[in-house]
């Protein structure tokens, strides 16, 4: 969904970073250290927080704050990523009230009937007929010659 935003704060709460998804629904933060170190040892890992800031009309909001915690896999890696999936609950149609005006519009479209709902008795019977006029009509005409 394009035009998600989404906060990163630190672990104080401080707000570091707004992103908005793209067409494909993807957004990319910047780099952020992963943990504190002393003496160029690893001391504590940080924790960051990511919230929805604002969603598509029609849907409600994710209020919840998704904790982020990252892990090095081992002393060589380079980037760390991690995926948050975030899915927002679409928000039921409300039924006019007398005070809303009606927004929606209806749309009504005519398709071309497909189906055929003719008795064919009665066309079989016609074709009959026709098929009796046109025969008897061919052996007047030998009987005269």
């Amino acid at each position: 969904m394009q035009g998600m935003e989404f906060t990163i704060y630190d672990n104080r709460g401080k707000e570091l970073e707004t992103l908005v998804t793209d067409s494909a629904g993807h957004a990319e933060s910047k780099e952020y250290p992963i943990a504190t170190f002393k003496s160029g040892k690893y001391a504590k890992q940080l924790t960051y927080t990511v919230k929805e800031t604002k969603t598509l009309e029609g849907y409600k909001l994710d209020e919840i704050g998704y904790k982020v915690k990252f892990e090095y896999v081992d002393d060589k890696t380079p980037v760390i990523e991690y995926i948050l999936d975030v899915t927002n609950e679409k928000i039921p149609d409300q039924p006019n009230t007398p005070d809303t005006p009606d927004t929606t519009s209806t749309t009504t479209t005519s398709t071309p009937k497909t189906e055929d709902d003719s008795n064919m008795v009665l066309m079989l019977l016609l074709m009959g007929v026709s098929a009796g006029g046109v025969g008897l009509l061919f052996w007047k005409k030998k009987r005269r010659k």
